[in-house]
């Protein structure tokens, strides 16, 4: 390509020796001005004419930098920038029939600040691969939204430059679960592998381990992306602590996002309750406000320091329903229900009974107060409530008149007349 560009302005010179291009006001913007060199220079003829343009030094009778005429063999480069990132730029001159032979230096700027670029032979770009013409590549640190110009200083010491700006990566962080246990965040990209991460809770960091596990695989898609990480992190906090996850990328871009620590929900823990009882005691989240709804009432009163409460309730029988719940100090919330279970107990009469016995009792085990005993002697029947409950609990009914051999039948029920226990017997 070099010697078929000598030979055709060797030809052109030949055929018109004193004649040049049109004026530039007609063929070339002032942009495109500054990107003319030497030909001459970069083909490597010295016999070029003294008004061949060097250095972009452009003057014309008006005083504009802009000449009047322009040489035959004026020859335009152009560049194109590849990719621009935070720490990266990779950039090419236009024009395929220029080669590293005729390009003296190239470098690249920064806020003043001059970074030395190195020649590649390609570049795996987005449309493609590049693999020719002059390619170059710089390393820097940069910020969003610094100007990086890039430089081409040829042989002739024109300086082709051309300016990129570096703008916001594609890619993000997401903390996806935030609450004052722990976290779950994520890096997902297709182009840009992570080179570190941090989590910090309130200010402060924390530690966190990588999750491999199918369940985080699939539920964040991680195998549709080039790059994926997923990571979780156990700590203790408040709610509305503010949670920031902060991922770092090997092409240097920065990802941020971050979260409010929201209140989990509190566990309410239920001490044994079943028909009868009148008393609800249990534990959940300290100070919270528990409300207990219970045989069409509704009853309140706050967990201690603890956690630890109890409340008097009305009695509820087998299978009925107690709602109990939960309002933290931090308004989170929950509730459980509970299904009340048969109370089961013993009955046993105490003694011998005989045809002159004034009296019948029946020791009961887990007896609640307003149980019911009832006492079948022959043909005769008694019954007695429970007034006192206790681990071992007995009532007495009066009996007159009962014959030997008589039967005995005792039905021991809880006052919703569920039966807890029965007993038989008979007059000796």
């Amino acid at each position: 390509m070099k010697k078929f560009i000598s030979i055709c302005l060797a030809l052109t010179l030949l055929l018109s020796v004193f004649c040049f291009t049109a004026s530039a006001k007609d063929e070339y913007t002032e942009e495109e001005l500054n990107n003319l060199t030497d030909a001459s220079e970069l083909l490597g003829d010295e016999d070029d004419p003294e008004d061949m343009i060097q250095n972009n030094d452009y003057d014309d009778d008006d005083g504009d930098d802009i000449p009047d005429e322009l040489p035959d063999n004026a020859v335009q480069v152009t560049v194109s920038i590849l990719d621009v990132t935070p720490n990266h730029i990779v950039y090419m001159i236009d024009q395929d029939y220029i080669t590293g032979d005729e390009v003296k230096d190239t470098f690249v700027t920064i806020n003043g600040v001059k970074y030395q670029s190195s020649y590649i032979s390609s570049y795996d770009a987005a449309d493609g691969v590049v693999d020719e013409g002059v390619i170059a590549e710089a390393e820097f640190s940069a910020n969003i939204g610094d100007i990086v110009t890039t430089h081409f200083i040829m042989i002739d010491d024109t300086d082709i430059d051309e300016k990129a700006e570096v703008e916001e990566g594609e890619d993000e962080v997401l903390i996806d679960i935030c609450d004052v246990n722990h976290a779950v965040f994520y890096y997902v990209s297709d182009t840009d592998p992570l080179k570190s991460a941090e989590l910090t809770v309130g200010g402060r960091k924390v530690s966190f381990t990588k999750c491999n596990s199918e369940k985080y695989n699939d539920e964040y898609d991680i195998d549709s992306f080039e790059y994926g990480y997923v990571y979780q992190a156990k700590y203790k906090t408040t709610c509305n602590a503010i949670v920031t996850a902060t991922v770092k990328t090997q092409k240097g871009y920065t990802y941020t996002h971050t979260a409010k620590a929201v209140d989990t929900k509190p566990k309410i823990s239920l001490d044994p309750f079943t028909a009868g009882d009148t008393v609800l005691s249990g534990s959940t989240r300290a100070e919270s406000t528990v409300t207990i709804k219970a045989g069409g009432k509704t009853f309140k009163t706050k967990a201690d320091k603890k956690g630890k409460f109890s409340k008097k309730i009305i009695a509820v029988k087998t299978n009925g329903k107690v709602i109990v719940s939960v309002k933290t100090t931090t308004n989170s919330t929950a509730s459980k229900t509970l299904t009340v279970k048969k109370t089961v107990g013993k009955a046993t009469i105490s003694g011998k009974i005989s045809k002159s016995s004034k009296k019948l009792t029946v020791k009961l085990t887990n007896a609640k107060v307003g149980d019911i005993v009832k006492v079948t002697v022959g043909n005769k029947k008694y019954s007695a409530k429970v007034k006192k409950a206790a681990a071992s609990t007995s009532v007495s009914v009066k009996i007159k008149g009962q014959k030997k051999g008589d039967k005995i039948s005792v039905v021991y029920t809880d006052k919703f007349k569920t039966v807890k226990a029965s007993v038989k017997g008979k007059v000796n």
